[in-house]
């Protein structure tokens, strides 16, 4: 695999890869199939050789409509049947949408089962309580066929909540007809939610024994030919469903998909520092420059809406999320269940706020309705209102809350897209106290906050995805304090952990490296590794085994580990200087990573660790215009370079100076993150970009759109391995 070079996890700022963390496929598919031991249809087992086509495409109707959403981009999936789980192979096609997207059938046909409503035989677990698999249903189809649908609603939620009204065992459905609402029940996880989608062919003979037909040239066929099942009616939508799932925005109109920014003193310091919100994870800076994150914490669902205070009056700002007019809040920076559990506002219909509105030193909570109408609440309990207040006109400006002159209780405001704050300092009707212009930019996101602790609130903006201008006087001016601080989680890696011969990504947060589908069995890993400060990542085959593993550059020293653990340095190679860039790759197609900088314009490598000079000096690309990447491009065992260069890939298939072999343009720059790696298998790299959460790939060295997109954040924070290295 040709391996990462560093300019890219240096880098501010973000068919799919949907990695199943858990084993939807293998224990489901057993327990559906009724094999037996020893029969070769059962997972994991190769049966002689196929009697039928398992990759024929059948006619049917895509499971959810063109406009689903995952994560802020469009609906992704791709060619995931092989993909290796605990039991063998996936055997089905992962459909990464939004938790709540309805989900349609397929094919006309009949419910055989429906888990959690006891129907269907107890062996394929439908009992009262659904089993490992979750919420699930199989269309027997008009066809012959069955077609299988997991992962509906949520482990903590009822069976109604999961299926549409009137969908139970023995229904007759209808091509297109709405099943049930996507989600992550049973051994899915709440950052991923997704439709695990299985056909079954009693006339098909796959490789590995079953009767599974791979269904993703079906679904390509039905998504080039536009069949789509129709809009749902939103009365059919269950008002408990839409309660969980379409509550709306706390605080910030964007839609709880998209990452945002967020404002706390996680660290009691009286300094309010950034921070971001990404599906169900804030992501915490403890102080107001660039930098690494210095708390990652899962709490709430992906379409929870995301609130910050100081809910116990300890003098940190801790977490919390509004769930339609639900609040729970954390009393720590910590995973855990809510200290704060209560009911306030009216749903999705009010936009919620928190202040400390009587200034006793605690936060509490508030919503904003239609017509500038404000209601407070004193106390985090279910009652009502203790303060109403008119204050900003809704139609043209987003409320903001803050305490503008020091007396220690937070009062209303509004911010207009043009850039004027108008901020009023006591709770009351009346006309602004205080009115400028700061952060007048297009894309500008408000935010607030004491940024140099002396006890006031003021103003400023996020630009641009990650640009922090921050203001300490409420009066026009520029920014007093600016930095880069983007919602990607940390630095961005792509590797073949597994040996598989597909590189898949992960990311280095602080000194732990999140690592997706790093064994064999297909799940992730955190290795607690190197030092944070100065380290810069690098990722490669270092003993020829197959498998990428991990290691830092550190003052001109490569520290290479050998295994995807905590330990010390199986390697270390001292070559470069401190201003150099490191990269790595196989450089003479020997199987084995070895290291090399680009100093300059120049880059200098090294084919054995044993040597003290250089094997390959050359020159490519323009310093410092351009962005150095390292792949083997071409297929051919060696990995040679590339640069980036306003949106444009230069790259050269020999490692000498010349004229750039391959030129096309993808991705936006210089707003994505250029990534690099196999992500087919076909056995060459190809370019890829990051745009806050979501990668994605081009297979082919030509301009064009994204072929391959994934979603990744890391693992949930509360399973990091902990252990410490040395290195």
């Amino acid at each position: 695999m040709g391996a990462l070079v560093l300019t890219l996890l240096v880098a501010g700022g973000p068919a799919a890869v949907a990695h199943d963390q858990h084993d939807s496929a293998g224990t489901a598919s057993e327990d559906r199939s009724g094999a037996q031991a020893g029969d070769p249809q059962q997972r994991g087992r190769r049966a002689p050789a196929p009697t039928g086509n398992h990759e024929q495409v059948v006619d049917l109707t895509f499971p959810v409509s063109p406009e689903a959403r995952y994560w802020g981009a469009r609906y992704s999936y791709f060619n995931d049947y092989v993909q290796p789980r605990r039991r063998g192979d996936h055997g089905a096609t992962d459909v990464m949408v939004d938790t709540g997207t309805p989900i349609h059938a397929v094919v006309g046909g009949t419910v055989g089962l429906i888990t959690g409503l006891g129907c269907g035989s107890a062996a394929a677990g439908a009992l009262d309580e659904p089993p490992a698999w979750g919420y699930a249903i199989r269309v027997d189809g008009d066809d012959g066929r069955e077609y299988w649908y997991l992962h509906f609603g949520t482990n903590d939620g009822p069976a109604v909540e999961a299926y549409a009204p009137g969908i139970t065992c023995g229904s007759v459905v209808e091509r297109g007809q709405h099943l049930g609402y996507a989600g992550y029940s049973g051994n899915a996880t709440e950052p991923y939610p997704h439709l695990h989608f299985e056909i079954h062919d009693p006339a098909v003979r796959a490789p590995d024994g079953s009767h599974r037909i791979n269904p993703y040239f079906s679904l390509r066929a039905a998504e080039q030919r536009g069949d789509y099942p129709g809009d749902i009616n939103p009365g059919d939508i269950d008002p408990a469903h839409a309660a969980i799932f379409l509550s709306g925005p706390v605080g910030n109109p964007q839609a709880a998909s998209v990452p945002a920014p967020l404002v706390g003193d996680w660290n009691g310091d009286g300094h309010a520092t950034p921070g971001w919100r990404i599906g169900d994870r804030f992501y915490l800076r403890e102080a107001g420059a660039a930098g690494h994150t210095d708390a990652v914490v899962s709490f709430g669902l992906p379409t929870d809406q995301p609130v910050v205070g100081d809910w116990n009056g300890d003098g940190t700002d801790t977490i919390g999320v509004r769930r339609g007019d639900r609040w729970l809040l954390r009393d720590t920076n910590a995973p855990g269940a809510p200290d704060h559990d209560f009911v306030f506002g009216e749903g999705a219909e009010d936009v919620g706020f928190v202040g400390d509105w009587n200034g006793d030193g605690r936060t509490t909570v508030g919503v904003r309705r239609a017509g500038g109408e404000w209601f407070l609440r004193d106390e985090l309990a279910d009652g009502e209102a203790d303060h109403h207040v008119v204050f900003g006109r809704a139609d043209d400006a987003v409320g903001i809350v803050g305490d503008w002159n020091g007396d220690g209780r937070t009062t209303v405001g509004a911010w207009h897209p043009d850039g004027r704050w108008l901020l009023r300092d006591v709770l009351a009707a009346g006309y602004a106290d205080r009115s400028f212009d700061f952060g007048q930019h297009e894309d500008a996101v408000p935010v607030v906050g004491d940024w140099n602790a002396d006890g006031r609130t003021t103003v400023g903006a996020v630009v641009a995805g990650d640009e922090w201008l921050l203001r300490n006087e409420h009066a026009a001016g520029e920014g007093d304090l600016t930095f880069a601080y983007g919602p990607a989680p940390g630095v961005p890696l792509l590797g073949d952990w597994n040996g598989d011969g597909i590189d898949t990504p992960g990311w280095r947060i602080g000194e732990h490296f999140h690592l997706q589908a790093a064994t064999p069995e297909g799940d992730d890993v955190v290795v607690h590794y190197g030092r944070r400060a100065g380290d810069i990542a690098v990722v490669g085959d270092w003993n020829g085994d197959g498998h990428d593993t991990i290691g830092v550059w550190r003052d001109g020293r490569f520290h290479l580990h050998d295994e995807l653990a905590a330990g010390t340095a199986v390697q270390v190679v001292e070559f470069g200087e401190d201003d150099d860039i490191p990269v790595v790759g196989d450089w003479n197609g020997d199987g084995r990573a070895t290291v090399g900088v680009r100093r300059g314009d120049t880059w200098l490598l090294l084919d054995d660790h044993a040597d003290t000079e250089p094997d390959h000096v050359f020159v490519f690309g323009r310093e410092p215009a351009d962005e150095p990447f390292v792949g083997d491009w071409n297929g051919d065992g060696r990995d040679t370079v590339g640069v980036r260069r306003d949106g444009r890939w230069l790259l050269r298939n020999t490692l000498a100076a010349g004229n750039a072999d391959v030129v096309f343009a993808f991705g936006d720059a210089p707003a994505d993150v250029p990534v690099v790696g196999d992500v087919t298998g076909d056995g060459r790299d190809t370019v890829g970009v990051l745009h806050d959460t979501l990668w994605s790939f081009r297979d082919a060295h030509s301009d064009g759109e994204p072929t391959v997109t994934v979603h990744y954040l890391g693992v949930p924070p509360e399973a990091a391995d902990e252990a410490s290295s040395a290195d």
